[in-house]
């Protein structure tokens, strides 16, 4: 398919501005100056009819240091967390600074319900497709997440997995069809945001939809975007739009939800798709 044919010519610049707050509580008993941190996971979306769940289970969370904050792994099905919704991962005293970095275990091999493997796409003919095949046990993902915290503030600090960015797609073999990007591209389709300085666009396209058309719907940062470069897939998995600070599906009514968006200025970039060739693949 001519992507270009299908391209809505539709660029919005919306400005965002966020309203920030905290929260403090008393936290008097930890044995040094610490606040808390509530821990979220959300998705963004990938667009193909066939794919029922999204599943990653995280067996750890790091913050620049050896501590693994979570005390159990858990199962997370991303499909059930868009639009805004979050997957409450857990709430966990820190301490007191500046922190750069959170690192993501996710367990490769099993699922909190000892059932293998640890991550995989769910598709509509009952199939588990597992999107990590390897021999290790875990993997580790270093985010960029600078964020401070005062002593007995509470700061919400959300996952945004953006799975259009993060599976690329093998039509052509059927065992490994859904598979995770390499971990360097891997780690920068994952965001870890301060909820509290995001915000969220909200909006209606009008727009007369085809019977088989999905419309996607990208936030830009002003000045980021290049039709030229961004419609050209590249050379693993396929992906298109790149460098969207977030996307979601427009739905049938013409809503979309953007969330977590930090504050600055944006441009929202319409594409409509849809699956020529019945293989369950938007083209």
């Amino acid at each position: 398919m001519n992507l270009h044919r299908h391209f809505l010519p539709c660029i919005c610049l919306i400005s965002l501005v966020i309203l920030s707050s905290c929260t403090k509580k008393d936290y008097s008993n930890l044995p040094e100056p610490a606040g808390m941190i509530n821990l979220y996971a959300t998705d963004a979306p990938i667009d193909n009819p066939e794919i029922t769940g999204a599943f990653v289970t995280i067996s750890g969370v790091k913050i620049n240091g050896d501590t693994n904050y979570l005390d159990h792994k858990t199962t997370v099905d991303l499909l059930a967390y868009q639009d805004g919704n979050t997957k409450d991962l857990g709430s966990f005293p820190i301490a007191a600074g500046d922190y750069d970095e959170v690192e993501l275990i996710l367990d490769l091999q099993q699922d909190a319900f000892g059932q293998t493997p640890g991550c995989y796409i769910s598709t509509r003919d009952g199939i588990k497709h597992n999107i990590a095949i390897s021999t290790y046990l875990q993997k580790s993902l270093f985010l960029i997440a600078p964020f401070s915290i005062g002593p007995d503030q509470e700061i919400n600090m959300v996952l945004d997995f953006d799975l259009r960015k993060a599976i690329k797609i093998d039509t052509g073999n059927v065992s490994v069809k859904y598979q995770f990007v390499p971990d360097h591209q891997l780690q920068f389709a994952i965001r870890c945001l301060n909820i509290d300085q995001t915000g969220t666009i909200e909006g209606i396209l009008e727009h007369e939809t085809a019977f088989d058309e999905t419309i996607v719907v990208m936030a830009y940062q002003r000045g980021f975007f290049s039709e030229r470069s961004e419609t050209i897939p590249n050379n693993v998995g396929g992906i298109t739009f790149n460098n969207a600070s977030n996307s979601t599906q427009v739905k049938s009514n013409g809503s979309f939800t953007l969330a977590f968006l930090p504050r600055g200025s944006y441009e929202l970039v319409f594409a409509s798709y849809s699956d020529e060739d019945q293989d369950g693949v938007l083209e």
